[in-house]
């Protein structure tokens, strides 16, 4: 993303979790970690009047990462 940066990060972070961020070319890439039920195109709406975004692309969870979660909340 480019443009306002500061004002779509507070947009982001009411409704989910900045995992992390690196500059690329000049632009910010961010990794979001969103709340079960959202879909990636309410976050997009969420900042597009505010930023440019030049790509997306949604990241789900292997079977490894659900299985490491299963485990550690059988253990809680």
């Amino acid at each position: 993303i480019s443009g306002n940066l500061e004002q779509a990060y507070a947009l982001i972070k009411e409704k989910a979790d900045i995992v992390s961020t690196k500059s690329v070319n000049g632009n910010q890439s961010l990794q979001v970690k969103m709340p079960h039920g959202m879909d990636v195109n309410h976050l997009l709406k969420l900042v597009i009047n505010h930023c440019d975004i030049h790509g997306c692309q949604e990241l789900l969870p292997g079977m490894d990462d659900i299985f490491i979660k299963v485990v550690n909340e059988n253990k809680k």
